[in-house]
């Protein structure tokens, strides 16, 4: 079946929404006390939380027929503070299990970096989990490099693992 990517609808946040929370839980959910759990998704993927992101942000989606099989969500650093100049963050790319290791987080990733929003940029940040290896490896194929470091906090004030921060310059 054929992919389609496109740029993810307003009206589209309740179904982006359950998406989300279904590939976060099943993707991290194990690594986060059930009342952690439960806060950070309201916090983070309610609909709500997705109606801002997706006026905040750009969100591509792809879809196997009318289905929603993962997302990547990118804007401009809440506090540029890494790079000179233009600097943007990717915040999610998203891609449920049974689609994974198919080459649809690189169809999503090669359609991000093309995006005016990045490919102007002179430099792209996100973060990744530091046990998510797999995610690193691919990050690094796009030209992606571990620049720092912060601590992840969950919602009861319980300290995480770490976050790396990666980067990528338009040289990439």
């Amino acid at each position: 079946m054929a992919t389609e990517i496109r740029r993810v609808e307003g009206s589209e946040a309740a179904n982006l929404s359950r998406f989300a929370k279904t590939v976060f839980a099943t993707a991290f959910g194990h690594s986060f006390r059930r009342d952690d759990l439960a806060k950070h998704l309201e916090d983070n993927l309610s609909i709500a939380a997705i109606r801002l992101a997706l006026d905040r942000d750009v969100v591509l989606g792809a879809a196997a027929g009318k289905r929603l099989i993962g997302f990547i969500q990118f804007g401009a650093l809440p506090q540029p503070s890494v790079g000179p100049g233009r600097a943007r963050e990717i915040r999610r790319l998203y891609v449920t299990t049974e689609f994974q290791r198919r080459g649809i987080g690189s169809l999503l990733m090669h359609a991000a970096l093309s995006h005016p929003a990045l490919a102007e940029a002179e430099t792209v940040v996100l973060d990744v989990w530091e046990r998510n290896e797999a995610a690193q490896a691919f990050y690094r194929k796009f030209g992606f490099r571990v620049i720092g470091s912060k601590p992840f906090k969950f919602a009861s004030g319980r300290r995480g693992d770490d976050d790396l921060i990666m980067a990528r310059d338009a040289f990439s």
